[in-house]
């Protein structure tokens, strides 16, 4: 996974992969997705799988932005979210995306179409990326207020209860 090259695959790993992406984005938004990573999928419920990516882009960021300047190094923030729940996080955001997107018909192509024009049969793809786009930010939006809610209820409202000796049910 970090290193393909033991298996004598000649490709980049996931934290090579993750970097490269990220740094081939507009430069005013690096900063928002180096702070913004989440894991998600059966395969990142590995143990340890969060603190060495982090490790490891760190070191790439080190060596390939900042050309091994270790005193700038402290100013470069990375967060790596890791829910217990990632393992099924795929699936969730395709059932949402999906529950979003029933009733758009240019998004769904109807069985007739199928049949006459086949699998090549195209609507708009511009159209399709900026209606995704625009769920996305959506998504994260709503990914954002939900750990507003958890946090506020974690750190305030929690705390509050205890300390009046109410308890921790709501």
């Amino acid at each position: 996974m970090f290193q393909p090259h033991l298996l004598g695959r000649d490709e980049h790993g996931v934290a090579e992969l993750l970097f490269n992406t990220i740094q081939a984005a507009d430069m005013d938004t690096r900063t928002a997705l180096y702070k913004h990573i989440v894991l998600s999928g059966g395969s990142t419920m590995y143990p340890g799988l969060p603190s060495r990516l982090e490790r490891e882009i760190k070191q790439l960021y080190l060596e390939r932005v900042l050309a091994g300047d270790v005193n700038r190094l402290s100013k470069f923030k990375i967060r790596i979210e890791d829910p217990p729940r990632r393992k099924h996080l795929v699936f969730d955001g395709g059932s949402v995306l999906a529950d979003i997107m029933k009733n758009n018909d240019t998004f769904w192509m109807t069985k007739q179409e199928y049949e006459e024009k086949g699998s090549t049969f195209s609507i708009s793809w511009d159209k399709r990326r900026r209606e995704i786009r625009e769920i996305s930010l959506l998504l994260f939006l709503y990914d954002s207020l939900l750990k507003l809610i958890y946090e506020y209820v974690t750190f305030v409202i929690l705390p509050l209860r205890l300390a009046q000796g109410g308890g921790n049910s709501f």
